[in-house]
């Protein structure tokens, strides 16, 4: 038994001798070992290793925050993130671990992270409760390591900008929001809540950022050149933009230049605007979503997302967008007017409402629409001419469905496209998924206005219902529509697929303004051409 035990305990020394050599190794900068030996730093923060810790508390909590007396202990803490940030400063030089003072470090520094303790409402340089800048003006790690802000304890713990100055500013610093951390009362005339800019990276592992208010743009969360990662259980909400277009746009995002990625469980909700973009607004630069839910905001356009970058493309990857309302304007979830292109792969926008298209709009740029996206559940609510597309509207640019499906959404009951609606200057190209299961005047499926294309190779358009003609899809005059290849648009013999319209000759499966009509299922041998006269009037 001696032995036994002697052996293990000389086992238990060697491991732990060599885990303190790779350690060693690892803080010297490896990212290799670092990843290698994560488990083993129960400090590792925002993808950091952690090496030191400010505390920071109200002076109603309990210790009280003194800058004058405070050492930054958590029994002993300062009164201001201000003064905290100081002594992190004054720290950091070449014993810091990984210490790197330039603007590309092949491995960040470790981390400073300052715990909020009750809510603070002193400090600041009279424009910003915190500022975060590198004014050595070296990189993005010249003045400060990384930064990590986050709440200490369960209670209400809270950067406050007192309705007259903005939370927080990140000028080229790396700064990450995470834990039970609110930043609110924010005011200012571009990003309320939080401005990133020259360069900076903002990371919002958790926390919320709320009720913080700009005149311009951007009332939770201006990106003025930098990035801004979003995920875990983050959240944005309440925020409002007061100004009047063509600013007063960004309820809770805007990204003027950058780029925006949002993922996980993150959260933009109840941020409004009177101008476009009630959620997430891009003005230029890029919007990747891979997760998380952007919902109940309110815009003149754009309830949920306004992308009219001229220099990026919003990728939706998954992640829902819901329940969003534009006020006066089109694409209640999305309004996409561009040059660049909204892919969506996956995810859900359902339930938004708008004048125009439900749950997109396109006035230009190029849709591509496949894998598991859906666009379901939506409402178009004018009633004037011209309007309708409960799904998706496509008023200039292309829209291109390659699969996904657009189901269950709702027109007015005098208005047309209730899938999809095409006018103006827009094309569609259908080569895969499903339209189903809609309601509307003319076009149950899809909508097709005067002089318009739609090239269908593939997919399937069943389910839906016109009141007068065209329960599948309705071509106007001079509209181009041309099928082929293994598409299929059920007709009155579709059994519960069946497109319905009013009558045999108004085209259950097609219409068109010229007199052409089919009634009967156009599956995968049938090919239709207004050009043609085959295979119609059956």
């Amino acid at each position: 038994m001696k032995t036994t035990a002697y052996t293990k305990a000389r086992g238990t020394r060697r491991l732990l001798f060599l885990a303190a050599a790779l350690a060693l190794f690892a803080g010297c900068g490896n990212p290799w070992m670092r990843s290698i030996l994560a488990p083993f730093y129960p400090e590792e923060n925002a993808g950091y290793p952690l090496h030191m810790t400010v505390y920071v508390a109200s002076s109603s909590s309990s210790p009280a925050g003194n800058d004058a007396t405070g050492d930054g202990s958590r029994d002993n803490p300062f009164a201001t993130v201000g003064r905290a940030l100081q002594v992190i400063s004054n720290t950091y030089d070449s014993s810091w671990p990984n210490y790197q003072k330039s603007a590309n470090p092949a491995w960040p520094p470790a981390a400073a992270k300052i715990m909020i303790k009750g809510t603070i409402t002193t400090g600041g340089d009279g424009t910003n409760r915190v500022i975060i800048s590198d004014t050595a003006g070296i990189g993005l790690y010249g003045e400060y390591p990384p930064i990590i802000l986050a709440g200490d304890g369960m209670g209400t713990n809270e950067i406050q900008g007192g309705a007259t100055l903005r939370v927080l500013n990140v000028q080229n610093a790396d700064v990450t929001l995470e834990g039970n951390l609110t930043l609110t009362g924010g005011n200012g005339n571009d990003g309320g809540g939080v401005l990133v800019a020259g360069g900076g990276i903002f990371k919002m592992n958790g926390g919320t950022i709320e009720s913080n208010t700009a005149v311009n743009t951007g009332g939770g969360v201006l990106v003025n050149g930098g990035t801004f990662n979003m995920s875990g259980n983050a959240k944005i909400s309440g925020n409002t933009v007061t100004g009047i277009a063509p600013n007063g746009n960004g309820g809770g995002v805007h990204v003027n230049s950058g780029t925006f990625n949002m993922s996980g469980g993150a959260e933009i909700s109840y941020n409004e605007t009177t101008s476009p973009g009630g959620g997430v607004f891009v003005a230029n630069g890029d919007f990747n979503m891979n997760g998380g839910t952007i919902h109940d905001n309110e815009a003149s356009s754009g309830g949920g997302v306004n992308f009219v970058s001229s220099n990026g493309n919003f990728n939706m990857y998954s992640g829902t967008i819901h329940h969003n309302e534009a006020t006066t304007g089109s694409g209640g979830g999305v309004f996409f007017g561009t040059t660049k292109n909204f892919t969506m792969s996956g995810g859900t926008i359902n339930d938004n409402t708008a004048a125009n298209g439900g749950g997109v709009s396109v006035f230009s740029g190029q849709l591509n629409m496949s894998g598991s996206a859906e666009i379901s559940s939506n409402m178009s609510t004018s009633t004037g001419p011209g309007s309708g597309g409960g799904g998706v509207y496509v008023t200039a640019g292309t829209f291109n469905m390659e699969g996904g499906t657009i189901s269950d959404n709702i027109v007015s009951s005098s208005r047309w496209g209730g899938g999809v609606y095409i006018t103006n200057t827009g094309t569609f190209t259908m080569s895969g998924g499903t339209i189903k299961k809609h309601t509307a005047y003319n076009g149950g499926g899809v909508y097709l206005d005067m002089n318009r294309p739609f090239t269908m190779t593939g997919g399937i358009i069943s389910g839906n219902e016109a009141s007068n003609n065209g329960g599948g899809v309705y071509v106007a005059a001079g509209g181009i529509f041309n099928k082929t290849g293994n598409s299929i648009i059920y007709g009155s013999n579709g059994g519960s697929d069946r497109n319905i319209a009013s009558t045999t000759t108004s085209g259950p499966a097609v219409y068109t303004a010229a007199g052409q009509w089919r009634d009967a299922t156009a599956g995968t041998g049938v090919n239709l051409s207004t050009s043609s006269p085959i295979n119609w009037g059956t």
